[in-house]
């Protein structure tokens, strides 16, 4: 399979950031989704969601409206608030009105960072973002809160792929030698535990996102409990 990810290869020696208990010297592969996983991004979809229902004479959503659809991407997104009117056009013009409203309201999730910085630094993990949002908006927002590097791979709906697809699974286990009982797929919504059921890994459920719990392996309240379910198996 192709390269699939954007972000830089880290290299990391085999003792890098490796902790001292035999658990943490395993190599593991967390995937992480994106838009209410890692950041809340919730603001700054409505606006530009918002904008584009405006310029089509349709009437606004709500916020919490918004979250509840926006989990299999803009085109699917797209599709369900246009029905039957809508056409491909609305994707490449909700795109540009984004670019306007990506960073409003935006925040990362509390503990995030930390947590990521904690198991990158005492784990031997990949750390990967999985999701069905365009790459470039991905990449400026990890930029702009300066932890793109955390990320060894970015794949996302622009390299082909849109969960529950486990293409990108298979290709991540393939390369990093992995076992799948080392994999977690980490989110907020039913495609990211679909994703993991079908991949046959584990599935960690983030109860402060926008979606539903799917009866994944595991729910967490706050992101230090991923790192306490990861050196736990």
């Amino acid at each position: 399979m192709a390269e699939l990810a954007d972000a830089p290869d880290l290299g990391s020696g085999p003792e890098k950031g490796v902790g001292s208990s035999p658990t943490s010297r395993i190599m593991k592969l967390l995937i992480f989704d994106f838009d209410g996983t890692l950041f809340d991004t919730s603001i700054g979809l409505t606006q530009a969601i918002n904008e584009l229902l405006k310029k089509q004479n349709k009437e606004p959503l709500s916020r919490e409206q918004v979250k509840k659809i926006v989990g299999g991407g803009i085109e699917a997104t797209l599709r369900e608030i246009f029905k039957e009117d809508f056409k491909s056009e609305l994707i490449e013009e909700f795109n540009e009105i984004y670019r306007k409203y990506m960073f409003e309201g935006l925040v990362v999730y509390t503990n995030v960072i930390e947590t990521l910085k904690k198991i990158k630094e005492e784990l031997n993990c990949k750390l990967v973002i999985y999701s069905n949002k365009s790459k470039f908006f991905i990449i400026e927002i990890l930029r702009r809160f300066d932890i793109y590097n955390m990320f060894d791979e970015i794949i996302t709906i622009d390299d082909g792929f849109k969960k529950p697809d486990r293409k990108p699974i298979d290709y991540l286990i393939e390369k990093y030698n992995i076992s799948r009982e080392n994999v977690y797929i980490i989110g907020d919504s039913c495609y990211d535990v679909e994703t993991a059921r079908i991949s046959n890994v584990k599935s960690i459920f983030v109860k402060w996102g926008f979606g539903e719990n799917c009866n994944a392996d595991f729910v967490v309240n706050e992101p230090s409990e991923i790192y306490n379910i990861i050196i736990s198996k």
